[in-house]
């Protein structure tokens, strides 16, 4: 939450939604980012023991004797993290709760238990908006013992009378209905009354992206993992060095100001959360001799100043880009696809899943 993954972008347009018709909204997380929220640390994904319990339940059964074991640990950190989400019920006096995605996507089994057991227990009405589920991502496929497999049988999602299930396309809904649970589509959406805007917050960001006004801005602002396809970005950006372009980029940047040649430059502006592939991605890059920068230390979900620097928004980096390229492999929705749109820019793009 508070970062600028999708699911962090759409938590937030619910909530100004919510607000704007008059309910108060409080935010309950294992991390935040820069947003004011009730943090229970065993929520996070990166806590050490949910980092343990993930590897073992998906990748290699290797750091317990026996699934008993396994299954211990769960319970365990599944009952601190419900006397968390009971001290935040009680403290905020909640009516409803609303799950993103921990009910579909499989990565976090103690929290999935600790929020149906709260449920359940406070006979509390929940909306479980999904997202993503575990059968679509590669790496939960395959889980590593029965216990698991049991795991997401049972609770991937909850089946409960007081649980709505919303979720965001029709493909989804109509998988759900095919396991036995309705759900109602509510897909992602965009402001399109809003535009980007140049004002004296962002107007030196390109300065302080290291991009000079010769340089043709491809932007990349998904996360840097697999199934984004980046590597597509990458290959589209050494197509567009050849001599069949140099008229077309000279061009653009004239329109930049600048004099001579343009260069195409591939701009990632989001988090790096699969480290292997990033390390593939950079060989790819050497060895197409693109021009790429990295800007996750830059750019954040809002503005800010952090140590005494501009910390640019997410939003920011759409003015100054002059393509978004746009390649995944498979998406639940698209917010990226929708950006583009909303900022006027031309998109690179492939039919995905």
């Amino acid at each position: 939450m508070g970062e600028t993954d999708g699911v962090s972008l759409e938590i937030d347009k619910w909530r100004a939604a919510l607000e704007a018709l008059g309910h108060t909204v409080y935010l309950c997380a294992g991390r935040a980012g820069g947003t004011e929220a009730f943090l229970i640390p065993e929520l996070s994904l990166d806590h050490p023991e949910v980092e343990r319990i993930r590897k073992n339940a998906f990748q290699t059964f290797s750091d317990y004797a026996s699934e008993d074991e396994l299954h211990a640990h769960i319970e365990t950190l599944a009952a601190k993290i419900e006397r968390g989400l009971r001290h935040f019920v009680e403290v905020y006096d909640i009516d409803l709760l609303i799950v993103e995605n921990i009910w579909s996507l499989s990565p976090h089994l103690p929290a999935t238990l600790a929020l149906w057991r709260t449920v359940r227990a406070l006979r509390l009405p929940a909306i479980a908006h999904h997202h993503d589920f575990y059968w679509e991502k590669e790496d939960y496929r395959g889980p590593t013992c029965p216990l698991v497999r049991r795991l997401l049988s049972d609770y991937f999602p909850p089946r409960d009378p007081r649980i709505v299930h919303v979720v965001i396309n029709r493909l989804a809904k109509r998988e759900l209905e095919r396991r036995g649970i309705p759900a109602l589509v509510v897909p992602n959406v965009l402001d399109f009354s809003t535009a980007p805007s140049l004002d004296e917050f962002n107007q030196d960001l390109r300065d302080r992206l290291g991009l000079s006004p010769r340089d043709v801005v491809l932007l990349q602002s998904t996360r840097v993992v697999r199934r984004k396809g980046i590597e597509l970005a990458v290959d589209l950006a050494a197509e567009l060095s050849r001599p069949d372009f140099r008229g077309a980029l000279a061009r653009r940047a004239r329109e930049h100001g600048a004099t001579g040649p343009g260069r195409p430059v591939l701009l990632l502006t989001n988090l790096v959360e699969d480290q292997p592939y990033w390390e593939e991605l950079r060989e790819r890059i050497s060895r197409r001799g693109v021009e790429v920068k990295l800007a996750t230390g830059q750019v954040a979900f809002r503005r800010e100043q952090r140590d005494g620097q501009k910390i640019y928004s997410f939003w920011d980096t759409y003015l100054f880009a002059d393509l978004m390229t746009y390649p995944s492999l498979q998406e639940g929705w698209g917010n990226q696809f929708l950006e583009g749109v909303w900022a006027r820019l031309p998109i690179a793009s492939f039919e995905y899943p």
